[in-house]
């Protein structure tokens, strides 16, 4: 559980970690989202991002669940349900932590040109 999450977080990214399962086969996954979201939307978010890394370049989505004994069971989006087809498999999804951004990429968002030290990261409090 994170300590702290401001309402204010517009920038940066939150890392969401998301559980897929069926029957007694599951996978754990950890996604970056960045952007201007929070809450629910983030989660949302990662779930979408999630299915386009599964999706890469195949015609359709697939993840390995994984039983505790290592069976495996593949998991395929053969309907083309896109996100939905994932959403169906998450029972956990829990934002973990956030890295903000270095004070040069606020600098950048901000049409600001780069420090020399502004690899440092940018702490909005």
């Amino acid at each position: 559980m994170i300590e702290r999450y401001s309402p204010n977080i517009r920038w940066g990214k939150q890392h969401v970690e998301i559980t897929l399962m069926q029957w007694d086969y599951s996978a754990k996954f950890t996604v970056d989202v960045g952007g201007n979201c929070t809450g629910l939307t983030v989660i949302d978010c990662a779930v979408e991002n999630l299915y386009g890394t599964l999706l890469g370049e195949k015609p359709f989505a697939s993840v390995a669940l994984t039983r505790p004994d290592g069976d495996t069971l593949e998991c395929s989006d053969d309907d083309e349900r896109d996100d939905d087809w994932l959403k169906d498999m998450v029972v956990k999804a829990e934002i973990v932590g956030w890295t903000p951004p270095t004070q040069n990429e606020v600098r950048e968002m901000n049409g600001a040109p780069p420090l020399p030290e502004g690899d440092r990261p940018w702490d909005p409090r």
